[in-house]
């Protein structure tokens, strides 16, 4: 979330000066420039750059799946998803049902290792997001604790599934 702020903040000092710049350079002399307007100007630009960034926040789920039901799986989604649309968060899918996902298609393909092929999509997708959703149980499953490594390494806000 640290890193988040940051590249906000400085999206939206640069957002403000531009505004700035605009109302100014509209100006033909100094003394003309009417500052009022340029600092309303500002904050509007500031505003909406915060709004429009709050809006683009973007998270995964990271699902343990080996073992559980289609029901399991997805009434867990369910409920993740519930909570990171509560935080504001837009849902980056997953969960991979596509034909192009199927086991036949695959191996069509020539994908030998099904679940890296799985795994290094998620991986794609992890790239588009500012945070990523652990449900329980996600420390034994390989894939999840790859996502998870990946996730610390590149500064996405990590949340956990609660009791």
């Amino acid at each position: 979330m640290k890193k988040w702020l940051k590249t906000v903040g400085i999206r939206c000092v640069k957002t403000m000066a531009q505004a700035a710049i605009g109302v100014i350079g509209s100006s033909a002399m100094l003394a003309e420039v009417d500052w009022k307007v340029c600092l309303s100007t500002v904050v509007l630009a500031g505003i909406t750059c915060i709004l429009m960034n709050i809006s683009q926040m973007k998270a995964m789920l990271s699902q343990p799946m080996a073992g559980k039901s289609e029901e399991e799986i997805k009434t867990t989604r369910e409920k993740a998803i519930a909570v990171l649309k509560e935080k504001g968060y837009e849902i980056v899918n997953t969960l991979f049902t596509d034909e192009w996902y199927s086991n036949k298609s695959m191996k069509e393909r020539g994908v030998v290792q099904i679940p890296l092929c799985f795994l290094a999509k998620s991986l794609e997708n992890m790239s588009l997001c500012h945070a990523a959703y652990f449900c329980k149980g996600w420390e034994k499953a390989r894939g999840c604790r790859i996502e998870h490594d990946a996730a610390v390494a590149y500064g996405l806000t990590i949340i956990y599934e609660e009791d």
